[in-house]
């Protein structure tokens, strides 16, 4: 028979309480050399104290600027304002222009005289704000028809009375010559005078009596 294997003796278990035991160290040749010391140079000192300032202001967050942009605003343009320049009227519009009412004027008294009493309301009425455009009318339609020659070559001048009576339709009747002049022919000038002019004149919603004169006078 096979001998019983027999048990090695266990150092540990052999201790002794309370008593601790020292670490063998291997008898090693490396380990009882020392390692020789570095030297530390100022050039080192300062890298490390470089690489420790980058360090700490890595870990040091700044926070960010926050830039607000201004909200966009609309540039509004803005309006020249252009001068207007005044309207000239033609001598159509001042034609037909009515002139304030002027009730028994100083020109309509010293041609109608008493007779201008006796009309009715809407014919003094259009009297008052028409006479003084039938007279312009009448002046302009002389200019263009021209002062007569032989009047001129003798220097005649002076100023007609004309009366007629003008209807609603625009139509004349009863042209005679109420003053007359010495010369002719500034009276035939002044009946043709009013024959081109009346279709121009204004109208009135009654018969009415117009009374102007036409004056003749060398520049």
């Amino acid at each position: 028979p096979r001998p019983l294997p027999t048990e090695k003796p266990n150092p540990k278990k052999m201790e002794t309480p309370g008593v601790t035991r020292k670490k063998t160290v291997p008898n090693d040749a490396n380990l009882s050399r020392k390692k020789p010391e570095k030297k530390i140079t100022k050039t080192d000192v300062h890298k490390k104290e470089e690489k420790r300032k980058s360090e700490a202001k890595k870990k040091i967050r700044h926070p960010k600027k926050i830039v607000r942009k201004a909200p966009h605003r609309k540039v509004r343009k803005r309006r020249v304002k252009r001068r207007r320049t005044p309207h000239k009227p033609t001598w159509a519009e001042t034609l037909r222009r009515p002139t304030p009412h002027r009730s028994g004027s100083r020109l309509v008294r010293s041609l109608y005289g008493s007779s201008y009493s006796r009309m009715s309301r809407s014919q003094r009425r259009f009297i008052d704000e028409n006479l003084r455009r039938i007279i312009q009318i009448s002046q302009r339609t002389l200019n263009y028809l021209g002062y007569p020659p032989e009047a001129a070559r003798f220097g005649e001048e002076g100023t007609n009375v004309v009366e007629f009576w003008l209807h609603p339709n625009g139509d004349i009747s009863g042209l005679h010559l109420r003053r007359r002049l010495n010369s002719s022919s500034l009276n035939r000038q002044t009946i043709e005078v009013i024959k081109t002019a009346y279709m121009n004149y204004p109208r009135p919603k009654t018969k009415t009596k117009i009374i102007i004169y036409v004056r003749y006078r060398l520049r």
